[in-house]
């Protein structure tokens, strides 16, 4: 991990404000308006982009790179002080169910439990191909109106993600602003001296 990238004791480092790292394939695939969108390299039924690049070859080859096994966090601790995409909110209780003025619903066991209430996209996470689309167009020329349910999406889950085990580049780039879109992750990846099934992480930190 290079110095763009400061982890302690499962929390990042901060100084003025809290970096945010992202994750990505490099050739990273993004979806395209309805009238230009690119259909999947992998046929109509790839759900998962890029992370087919990712094989039991590149992952041995991943692997070999191990020289200390030294593993570093990729996670903070979050709570309702967390900054968030608005209108994104959490809070957290901590609960004793059933053991209100001393009551033992089992035996002598005590425990705590917790209620949760808010949004998943807070903090770090890894989104499926279904999260962004342009104008209702989404990754392999999918569209919101056949596979975006209330009670969950029907296609381009974050299920469909399999794991990602990948030689990690943490590029030195100073200043580097993600507009447009299209031109930024080709500068990022031009930089990122990577290979195929690779993975970029980006980190951003002021200073």
């Amino acid at each position: 991990m290079k110095k763009g990238a400061m982890m302690k004791k499962g929390k990042m480092m901060q100084k003025q404000a809290m970096g945010v790292f992202t994750i990505l394939l490099l050739a990273v695939s993004y979806a395209h308006g309805a009238e230009d969108c690119q259909p999947s390299r992998w046929g109509a039924d790839d759900e998962i982009g890029n992370a087919n690049l990712i094989t039991p070859a590149t992952v041995l080859t991943a692997a070999r790179l191990i020289k200390t096994g030294k593993t570093y966090s990729l996670g903070i601790i979050i709570d309702s002080t967390t900054p968030a995409y608005p209108p994104r909110s959490l809070s957290l209780q901590v609960v004793q169910p059933g053991q209100q003025e001393g009551a033992r619903p089992v035996s002598s066991v005590t425990y705590n439990d917790d209620i949760f209430q808010g949004w998943f996209g807070i903090g770090p996470q890894i989104d499926g191909l279904g999260h962004l689309g342009v104008n209702g167009m989404y990754y392999n020329c999918n569209h919101a109106k056949d596979f975006s349910d209330i009670r969950g999406l029907t296609r381009l889950g974050i299920e469909k993600v399999p794991p990602i085990v990948a030689r990690g580049i943490v590029p030195q780039i100073a200043n580097v602003k993600l507009a447009p879109l299209g031109d930024a992750f080709d500068h990022l990846i031009d930089v990122a001296d990577g290979d195929v099934g690779d993975l970029l992480l980006i980190a951003e930190i002021d200073e």
